[in-house]
């Protein structure tokens, strides 16, 4: 994401029944993030504090993501995020992303590669991503985890 936006935190919690309750609004402020043409015409990210969160085939974008601190008697399972007043800046141009390579291992035979199972992977790419004319990905925001630190309960949200 170029500019910047609210992430919405939601959860069910103890205290409400059959419904939830906004658990935490946090300011997301991205990294600056440049971006330049390769030799080959494919696009090269520079930026700080992010992670690559694409899996194989998918285009490799930096997405920042974020630890949210929730309430202790937050409900891990019911956990979502959202975006709210996002505000974007425009990339001028038409950019080649690489696609996420896949995880690769070898034996004393052969080199093996995984792909996703269920994607049509194509010359490296998914080919129900790049042979659309669409923006990617479809979301805005991406629930990544849940886990808890003591009483505590967090969500890391990314968002590309």
């Amino acid at each position: 994401m170029f500019g910047m936006a609210l992430a919405i935190v939601l959860a069910s919690t103890g205290s409400v029944v059959g419904g939830e309750q906004v658990l935490s609004v946090v300011v997301l402020e991205p990294e600056a993030v440049a971006v330049s043409r390769e030799a080959d015409g494919t696009a090269s990210f520079a930026c700080r504090n992010v992670q690559w969160l694409s899996q194989p085939g998918e285009p490799n974008i930096p997405w920042q993501v974020m630890t949210v601190l929730l309430r202790p008697d937050a409900s891990l399972a019911t956990v979502s995020a959202r975006l709210g007043d996002g505000r974007w800046e425009r990339v001028e141009g038409e950019w080649m992303v690489r696609p996420a390579p896949p995880a690769v291992t070898s034996d004393e035979r052969r080199q093996l590669v995984f792909w996703p199972e269920g994607k049509k992977i194509v010359d490296g790419r998914d080919a129900g991503i790049y042979g659309q004319d669409a923006v990617w990905p479809t979301v805005d925001i991406r629930l990544v985890t849940t886990g808890r630190l003591r009483k505590w309960r967090l969500a890391q949200v990314g968002e590309p």
